[in-house]
């Protein structure tokens, strides 16, 4: 995030063009946010005894549902990143960059 920068979008000038009426999940700043919270999550040492303990166990499963909502999460976060990446990039191979 410090690197791109946080992108709040005001108006149409930010992270994407808003053009989809879901400008929210245009900010950048939520988009870095939701993709770092997965693997944030399975860092922490508690959180890694417990997959660790279930898969012991044998309960893989368990694992999977609990981790799953924090994967669609991370998904939706890097679709709207690839979205903005696969427009600007589009734009710029037909030789008309975007003006953000």
């Amino acid at each position: 995030m410090l690197l791109m920068g946080f992108g709040f979008q005001s108006g149409l000038n930010g992270s994407g063009s808003g053009v989809d009426g879901i400008p929210i999940l245009h900010q950048r700043l939520y988009q870095f946010l939701a993709c770092s919270l997965f693997p944030f999550v399975l860092r922490l040492p508690p959180v890694k005894r417990w997959v660790a303990d279930k898969q012991k166990e044998g309960r893989q499963i368990v694992v999977f549902w609990a981790v799953l909502p924090m994967l669609l999460l991370f998904c939706l976060g890097f679709a709207f990143i690839l979205h903005e990446e696969f427009f600007k990039g589009g734009a710029l191979f037909s030789l008309h960059p975007s003006s953000e």
